[in-house]
């Protein structure tokens, strides 16, 4: 079978590609959380649902509307280069998911990490790090981080303490949007491709979170 193979490189993060291909909605958007349980059941008594892995998944659905030949390739290399379920990358979430209340720089009371401040702390994201974020620039740079740890600070603001430094300094003004990052693998080795006029397509491909990374 022929397998494409692209002649560019990926943005790598923490060893593993990162997908910043907009998610193309083309129906329905859905979004499951969920933890698999092994349920015991002896007959006699309550039934016991023991937990098969010690954090919960996240399963989704990434889509691409490619309008031409060109931009249809370029997918259909990215699809090819997962090898299926084999392959894990990182997908942004397309949201502003922190609203930024500072600039992004060194911290200056703890050398070795940078300092972000966002407002509106969401509840219990202290006891979620560490946990992977993309900053996004006004020019469309970007900056991946790991937030290691997260503290209320005054006036309702968190902190988010991340690694590793980069050496670059953004002001507020030019931060254009911080969004979550989740490490993530195809739930298929099927793909279905739905051609349009012109040389257009549409392809839906499964994603299922990758715990542990």
């Amino acid at each position: 079978a022929l397998e494409l193979r692209p002649n560019y490189t990926y943005p790598q993060y923490r060893g593993k590609d990162v997908l910043l291909d907009d998610n193309i909605l083309v129906s329905d958007l859905t979004e499951n959380h969920f933890r698999e349980l092994d349920e015991v059941d002896n007959q006699t008594g309550i039934i016991v649902g023991s937990p098969l892995y010690s954090e919960a998944q996240t399963n989704s659905v990434m889509s691409w509307s490619p309008l031409d030949r060109v931009e249809r390739l370029r997918m259909l290399e990215w699809v090819h280069s997962r090898r299926g379920k084999r392959r894990a990358f990182w997908y942004r979430s397309h949201n502003r998911d922190f609203e930024p209340t500072s600039g992004i720089a060194p911290n200056p009371d703890d050398p070795g990490f940078h300092l972000l401040m966002v407002n509106s702390p969401i509840a219990g994201m202290s006891a979620n790090v560490p946990f992977d974020i993309v900053v996004e620039r006004n020019t469309g740079e970007l900056l991946f981080y790991r937030v290691l740890a997260a503290s209320i600070v005054a006036n309702s603001q968190t902190a988010l303490r991340l690694s590793p430094v980069s050496g670059a300094a953004w002001t507020l003004p030019e931060l254009r949007r911080v969004s979550i990052m989740t490490c993530v693998r195809f739930d298929s080795d099927r793909v279905e491709i739905s051609y349009t006029d012109g040389g257009g397509a549409t392809v839906s491909m499964p994603i299922i979170e990758v715990p542990g990374s």
